[in-house]
């Protein structure tokens, strides 16, 4: 597993399991469609070419640019990405979220509660890897 931590402009970024990354978003930033790209640019690195399942941190006050939303549920972004869930605590990360998980081609869910997000990650990743046998 990678140890390695990327702190981005508006995210820290690590390895939680052999198969999870974990994004957390910095309080009060404004991802706009090149953090967006810099924050998957570190998930890839990260990764190491593998496709993996993201826990996205959403649980501070934080917003994201409707280019920053459009980018991150592109094919560009799915392709590396088994499923998202996102942990969120507020109305309107909840709302942009909701409009934000019709759009990906991976799983994406909302959650808030962890233990929850990451249950559902794993079953995600079992799920994934019976397809590939």
């Amino acid at each position: 597993m990678n140890k390695e931590v990327v702190t981005t402009r508006t995210a820290k970024i690590f390895q939680i399991t052999d198969e999870i990354l974990k994004v957390e978003v910095k309080e009060f930033s404004n991802t706009d469609e090149a953090d967006a790209k810099e924050n998957h640019e570190a998930c890839k690195k990260l990764a190491n070419g593998r496709k993996m399942a993201i826990l996205i941190d959403s649980r501070t006050v934080t917003t994201a640019t409707p280019e920053a939303r459009e980018y991150s549920a592109s094919d560009v972004v799915s392709e590396f990405v088994i499923a998202r869930a996102i942990l969120t605590d507020t109305l309107a990360v909840k709302l942009l979220g909701d409009f934000y998980a019709r759009k990906p081609k991976s799983p994406t869910r909302l959650f808030k509660e962890e233990k929850e997000a990451m249950e559902w990650l794993m079953e995600q990743i079992d799920n994934y890897n019976k397809t590939r046998l």
